[in-house]
C-alpha cells in the first residue's frame, strides 16, 4: 500500500519460501509484477500473466481474508476491471463481521470507490458510509460527500455531505476540492 514495491515483492517472495499457501503473499506479489510490467512499453505481457494468476492463487488460498480480496481487487481495477473488483469485494462484504478492524473498512472503502469511479454514486456511498465512521482517508470522506450530495434526497443527506466534506479538509487541509464541496 505504501508503494515500496521493490522491498514488498523481496518480503513477499521470502514468505512464500517459508509458507507456499500464504495467500497475503501471493496477492502483494501478484501486484508488484504487475506494477513491475508496467514500466515498459508495451507492458510486459507474462508479468501482467503471472500476476493475474497469483491473484486467483491467493484468493483461492483466502476467499474470506478481506486483504486479499482488495489487493486482489486493486490488481483487477489497474487492468480496467472495475466492476468485477467491485462485485468481488461486495460478495466479501456481504459476509463482513459485525466489528470491523481495519482491514475490513479498507475493503469497503476500495469498493466505495471503485463503484464511484464506475459512476454509481448511490452504491458507493453505502460502502463509503461505513469507511468512514472513522474517518482516517480525506479521500473517502471527500468522495462520500460527493455522493450524499448527488444522490440527495432530503435534507440530512446534505447535512451530511456537508460534515463529509469538513472531515476531508480536516484531514487534508491542503485539499482544495474539500474547501468548496
Amino acid at each position: 500500500d505504501a508503494g515500496r514495491l521493490e522491498g514488498a515483492e523481496e518480503l513477499a517472495r521470502q514468505a512464500l519460501d517459508r509458507d507456499p499457501a500464504c495467500a497475503r503473499a501471493r496477492v502483494v506479489l501478484a501486484n508488484c509484477l504487475f506494477a513491475r510490467a508496467g514500466r515498459t512499453q508495451p507492458p510486459e505481457l507474462h508479468l501482467q500473466q503471472e500476476a493475474d494468476g497469483e491473484t486467483l492463487r491467493a484468493v483461492a488460498l483466502a476467499p474470506k481474508d478481506p486483504v486479499v480480496v482488495r489487493l486482489r481487487g486493486t490488481f483487477l481495477a489497474a487492468t480496467m476491471h472495475l466492476s468485477a473488483a467491485a462485485e468481488a469485494a461486495e460478495a466479501l462484504l456481504a459476509q463482513s463481521p459485525a466489528a470491523l478492524d481495519h482491514e475490513w473498512v479498507d475493503l469497503f472503502r476500495a469498493a466505495g470507490m471503485w463503484r464511484f469511479q464506475l459512476g454509481e454514486e448511490r452504491a458507493a456511498r453505502e460502502w463509503l458510509r461505513i469507511a468512514v465512521q472513522s474517518p482516517v482517508d480525506a479521500q473517502a470522506c471527500f468522495t462520500y460527500g460527493l455522493c450524499m450530495l448527488r444522490t440527495a434526497e432530503v435534507a440530512a443527506d446534505a447535512t451530511t455531505a456537508a460534515w463529509a466534506f469538513r472531515e476531508a479538509r480536516g484531514l487534508d487541509p491542503a485539499n482544495v476540492e474539500a474547501a468548496y464541496g
